[in-house]
């Protein structure tokens, strides 16, 4: 029995990453979704650029921000690996943002609420947030970031996709 007016436990976010070693062409990825949504493919379709989210979010805060403007967004991230390694900013606020944000996609899910003691600083609730990353990262950034970062007992990982692509780029002529 199937019944849709029930809420489901999940919205509409998905997290991914291809990994593939350099030269590949990983940053293809980018390249599409640009193609698509910025530019509508030429005139054929009505531009949606307002879907793409920030390539890199330095903590909780960039990435409310960024979901206030547009509730649906798509981030691509280049070099995912390296991002995640990365000490700057709010590192612990911004995986614990993801995690919650995929938690909580459900048309009946907040987002958890936190105050600072300034008012600048502070995240109200969002309501639904569709948030999807596609990561891109070579084998090795990305093993060394998910080890570092506990990808795993974070419950990053699990809620993401990886996929390998090994074949190289056909030479366009």
């Amino acid at each position: 029995r199937f019944n849709i007016n029930k809420p489901s436990s999940l919205g509409l976010n998905l997290y991914m990453t291809i990994v593939a070693p350099t030269g590949v062409g990983k940053s293809g990825i980018s390249t599409w979704f640009n193609m698509i949504l910025r530019s509508g493919l030429n005139g054929k379709l009505k531009p949606a650029g307002s879907f793409l989210g920030p390539s890199n979010c330095t903590g909780a805060k960039a990435y409310h921000h960024s979901l206030i403007s547009a509730r649906s967004r798509v981030f691509i991230v280049p070099e995912q690996g390296l991002i995640m390694q990365s000490t700057s900013g709010d590192s612990s606020g911004r995986k614990a943002f993801v995690l919650d944000a995929y938690g909580n996609s459900h048309r009946n899910g907040y987002t958890g609420e936190s105050v600072y003691s300034s008012n600048d600083d502070s995240l109200a609730p969002l309501q639904a947030p569709c948030m999807s990353m596609i990561g891109e990262s070579t084998i090795a950034n990305v093993n060394i970031a998910y080890k570092q970062t506990q990808a795993l007992e974070s419950g990053f990982l699990p809620r993401n996709s990886m996929f390998q692509i090994t074949d190289r780029q056909v030479d366009i002529n």
